[in-house]
């Protein structure tokens, strides 16, 4: 029963729909000493099992391939009857028709269970073992009780899927709107979320925070929308009026995102983007140092670099040097020394990624 508790746990540990498949075909084939396990999904499109997962010696053949249709095959009746097989002889049952691939596999039982949710089939369990009669009733039970926890884990992370898909839509949406705002920034979220996520994986963030920085990399200008854009494209020097409006768009871009779920935990990333290090920045000219959020020290030089090479409408863009030279000057003052250390690394190792999805 503690490997039952174990696998339990270890599919509700996560979301990831590949990775709970892989756990669970990983876990079940120690389970029951299979010699091969897998795990097909049912595409409710094509009414096709498609195969997922797979453990054990792989081969191509009829064991390992991708698509049965309902009713083929073991696993075809077993999702289509919504019943569980037991095949005690491979090379003798008249259910199994491919007792030669059987014999090329080197199995010679199987035993396979549908999955189902609340009712609802989605998709079949198979262990194969290389002896005969090795599955028997309390095989079944076990399996049956596994194959129950499976299916609502892999509910749940298709519903989590779901959701990420909305979310990762609604960031796509806003960050069209802020580009959509002034034609000179166009392309300039994505490229700090780019270089925010570089950093934030050379400091060895978690996967989490990785996410979070990145993401936040391409709201930290969502405020702008309330900007002018008479003020955004101005070619010369803003007046203090101007400032004032430019330096309430964090604050804004905060507000924006705490009313959104899923997006609110960024909140505090983009309110502090333009906090200074040293103090003095804004909106809180009082924060300073550690105090600041790391994800928004992270956004701040990613932010400022690239604001510096890409061309304004009050100026042309800087060159590289020139930039790294600035970069280094306000470290202390404007930038967390450490991050522009990191990023100034980054950048010389190349370790940059082309093009970095929002997740």
């Amino acid at each position: 029963m503690r490997d039952l508790y174990e696998l339990i746990r270890l599919v509700n540990s996560t979301h990831d729909l590949n990775r709970v498949l892989n756990i669970i075909t990983r876990k079940v084939s120690n389970m029951v000493d299979a010699k091969v396990c897998s795990l097909r999904l049912l595409d409710r499109d094509k009414k096709e099992l498609i195969l997922r997962s797979y453990h054990g010696p792989y081969r191509r053949s009829h064991l390992s391939k991708g698509n049965l249709k309902m009713g083929e095959s073991i696993s075809g009746r077993a999702i289509k009857e919504k019943k569980a097989y037991i095949i005690a002889d491979l090379y003798k049952d008249s259910l199994y028709k491919s007792p030669e691939i059987a014999r090329h596999e080197g199995v010679r039982s199987l035993l396979t269970v549908p999955l189902l949710d609340r009712g609802k089939a989605l998709g079949v369990l198979s262990v194969y073992s290389d002896k005969p009669n090795r599955y028997h009733m309390d095989d079944l039970h076990l399996l049956s009780i596994v194959a129950s926890q499976v299916a609502v884990a892999i509910s749940n992370a298709r519903l989590f899927q779901e959701i990420e898909s909305n979310y990762i839509n609604t960031v796509k949406v806003l960050v069209n709107t802020i580009d959509a705002k002034d034609s000179y920034i166009y392309g300039h979220s994505e490229k700090v979320a780019i270089h925010s996520f570089a950093i934030a994986r050379e400091l060895d963030l978690s996967p989490e925070e990785r996410q979070a920085v990145r993401t936040a990399g391409f709201l930290h200008d969502m405020g702008k929308i309330s900007v002018d854009s008479a003020i955004l494209r101005k070619k010369g020097f803003l007046n203090d009026d101007e400032w004032h409006e430019i330096e309430k768009h964090p604050e804004i871009g905060a507000r924006i995102i705490s009313q959104i779920p899923n997006l609110n935990h960024l909140a505090p990333l983009v309110l502090h983007h333009h906090a200074r290090f040293g103090g003095g920045g804004y909106p809180d000219k009082n924060l300073k140092g550690a105090d600041i959020p790391i994800g928004a020290r992270i956004i701040s030089v990613a932010d400022a670099y690239e604001a510096m090479v890409s061309a304004r409408p009050y100026r042309g863009a800087l060159e590289h040097r020139i930039v790294v030279e600035e970069l280094r000057s306000r470290s202390n003052s404007q930038f967390d020394p450490h991050i522009v250390h990191t990023f100034l690394k980054v950048l010389k190792k190349d370790q940059e990624p082309q093009e970095v999805s929002i997740v």
